[in-house]
């Protein structure tokens, strides 16, 4: 054989093996990709479509995820899936809104620049957002973030009703989108370093609804370990949008709308299990779009101690109003049905009494649009009311009970530039403070733009916290304050199209600037004020109980490292002759020692006011010292009520031995309530 055909044979022999795809041998047998690279042009490996968990269908519908089975022979991961959803933002060519996905969905994406097991990368999760209605974890693409040297994956999780449905017992308990969330993220950890990743350091981070999961995860038991650092991005845990009211009563309308019985939960849930995932998907369509949420978080006992990194844009508001701004009557149907819409709009139809729905709408209308017309020239404001509503004011205070709850720092940054990659569009306010709309800064992040020197930034802050802990490149961050009586500090980044330029390789020219947070709590007031938990004005208190010093972090939450489940927001008290809880009015602490055995004892709790009070109760406003009896037992001290956590924060024992004293104020307090 000449010397040409063996070097014509050579060649072909390489270019045979340079096109076989990647394989990697995993503790569940043998997986097959693809290749695929960057828009750098850096080749990176991908597998679309690893199972986490068995298929949730059949009799594992509305049940926890299972683990998945071994497989034999080559699993071949080069489709990607995504679950079944009612998409309101995707309609078929007769302008109905679709039915798409498939209830085998449990799955993730992941992404890797080398399959050597010694690489050791970083690991980033991406969990997306959606309403935890619709969405898919492939919608976001690695084709950026990968010229960095780290593993990407993306998940999916079940969503709407067949993720969150709950009957309130354990039935089904529901929140089965955020268990999936938790179990991808088990397997993650036992599976990435067979595609070159580290398991001990893995970011989870997440957009919206995602941003919410992010958080949860931060305070769900079952998550500790999982992950190493947090990105949280324009959502919380305690948006308004982020937690399901009405739980049950949707569960009964959507068994009602299947034909299914909805007295009893166990053959709601059989009857559910026979019908089609499409059935139950399409019930949707008669419900506000964000209906089913997680109802409820798990108990809060600790916040896992990672480091976090918060985002916000300027324009979060843009979404839902953006769709309001591009019809032709839309701002003028707002305009006249304000207080039928508004509720709906910035979702407290659930949450306000029927009654005072008319008076919190007119109130917002008063204070963001000052009694002027819905209008293209009002519109910012109207972005306004929806940004701090649906987003900002929630975020806020989530933002400073997490960074209170934990050692590690925190970081939160804003993006105030449009761009090009802004999937919320409204070409008139490019250059205003609203230009950067919900969810504009992932688009920079993972979807191919114009704009190189924004979405370069993006991902150098990204990476550096992946790898360091610490955002990096700006050298003016500053740690959220761990006190959440003090406002935010954030940096804003603005860049306009004069400034937007490159003065050198790889640098960027742009402002930045330190400003104090001002997201504006006149939304958080006005329904405290008009009773968003269904009653009169409430208040944040801490509820715990310590005795002879056994809690120590009750009796001086401020100066440690407290966890949230002693904070109540708000903070539900009885009420004199009536049944239940209300909102409290006032924080209590009670301080005294047991005449018995000389013990202390401290309670944290919270009522009503004078007259109101919990049940066999009477505590003022002001402080008083006397007797009283609690589980039977005498206890001489001292009850303190303020009108806010940190006003009844004094860690200085007032203990009162003398039965003079002991006897000017002789009251009987049943106190069962305050710990409920």
């Amino acid at each position: 054989m000449s010397s040409i055909h063996l070097l014509l044979l050579f060649l072909l022999l390489k270019s045979c093996v340079s096109k076989s795809p990647p394989r990697v041998e995993t503790l569940l047998g043998v997986i097959e990709g693809t290749t695929d690279t960057t828009y750098k042009n850096n080749t990176f490996f991908q597998f679309e479509g690893i199972p986490y968990a068995k298929p949730p269908i059949g009799d594992l519908r509305f049940e926890d995820p299972q683990d998945p089975e071994k497989w034999r022979g080559v699993l071949k991961a080069t489709v990607m899936t995504f679950c079944q959803q009612y998409n309101q933002y995707n309609v078929d060519k007769y302008g109905k809104y679709v039915t798409e996905g498939d209830e085998d969905c449990l799955y993730y994406n992941l992404y890797t620049p080398s399959l050597n097991q010694s690489a050791n990368l970083d690991v980033l999760v991406f969990i997306h957002g959606g309403a935890f209605m619709f969405n898919y974890g492939g919608v976001w693409r690695p084709n950026n973030i990968l010229d960095k040297p780290l593993v990407f994956i993306t998940i999916n999780y079940r969503l709407g009703p067949l993720g969150f449905l709950s009957t309130q017992d354990d039935v089904i308990p529901g929140n089965y989108g955020l268990k999936d969330q938790q179990k991808a993220l088990t397997w993650i950890k036992k599976m990435v370093r067979y595609f070159g990743g580290n398991p001990n350091s893995i970011t989870i981070q997440g957009m919206s609804a995602g941003g919410a999961s992010v958080q949860l995860h931060c305070i769900m038991p079952g998550s500790a370990g999982l992950f190493n650092k947090a990105i949280i991005q324009s959502g919380s845990a305690i948006n308004n949008w982020a937690l399901m009211d009405g739980t049950l009563q949707k569960t009964k309308r959507l068994a009602d709308l299947v034909g299914c019985p909805s007295d009893d939960s166990v053959e709601l849930k059989k009857c559910l299990k026979t019908r089609t995932g499409r059935q139950i998907v399409e019930s949707v369509k008669y419900f506000h779009t964000f209906q089913y949420n997680p109802f409820s978080p798990w108990a809060v006992k600790k916040i896992h101690d990672v480091p976090v990194l918060v985002s916000f844009v300027g324009g979060e508001g843009l979404y839902p109003a953006n769709a309001f701004y591009k019809g032709e009557t839309y701002l003028e149907t707002i305009d006249k049905r304000w207080n039928e819409l508004m509720p709906h709009i910035l979702m407290y139809n659930f949450t306000v009494d029927p009654e005072l729905k008319d008076i919190v709408s007119t109130s917002i209308r008063q204070k963001y649009m000052k009694n002027r017309a819905v209008e293209r020239s009002t519109f910012e404001d109207f972005v306004e009311a929806c940004g701090d509503r649906n987003f900002l004011n929630d975020m806020d205070k989530a933002i400073k009970l997490h960074s209170a709850g934990i050692e590690s720092p925190m970081w939160l940054f804003a993006l105030s530039y449009r761009g090009n990659a802004n999937w919320v569009k409204v070409d008139k306010f490019q250059h205003t403070r609203i230009g950067a709309g919900h969810g504009s800064d992932i688009m920079f992040t993972f979807r191919k733009n114009k704009d190189a020197p924004i979405t370069n930034l993006l991902i150098d802050i990204i990476f550096s916290f992946v790898k360091y802990g610490h955002p990096g490149l700006l050298d003016q961050w500053i740690n959220v304050s761990k006190s959440p009586k003090d406002p935010l500090d954030y940096i804003t980044i603005f860049i306009k199209y004069v400034e937007f330029q490159t003065k050198g390789p790889g640098q960027l020219h742009l402002k930045y600037k330190f400003v104090r947070m001002n997201i504006c709590n006149y939304l958080g007031a006005i329904f405290l004020l008009f009773n968003i938990f269904k009653s009169a004005i409430s208040i944040d208190c801490f509820k715990c109980m310590s005795v002879n010093g056994d809690n120590i972090p009750c009796e001086d939450p401020f100066h440690n490292n407290f966890s949230t489940s002693m904070y109540e927001s708000p903070c539900m008290g009885g009420r004199k002759g009536r049944d239940g809880l209300f909102p409290a009015t006032s924080c209590v602490k009670i301080n005294g020692i047991f005449d018995d055995n000389q013990e202390s004892i401290t309670i944290r709790g919270c009522a009503l006011d004078s007259g109101t009070l919990t049940t066999d109760t009477e505590i003022v406003r002001m402080s008083h010292c006397g007797g009283f009896f609690y589980s039977n037992r005498y206890v001489r001290g001292c009850v303190q009520s303020c009108n806010d956590a940190d006003g009844c924060n004094s860690s200085k024992k007032i203990f009162l031995r003398s039965t003079e004293f002991a006897e000017i104020l002789g009251f009987h307090l049943m106190l069962k309530l305050l710990l409920m």
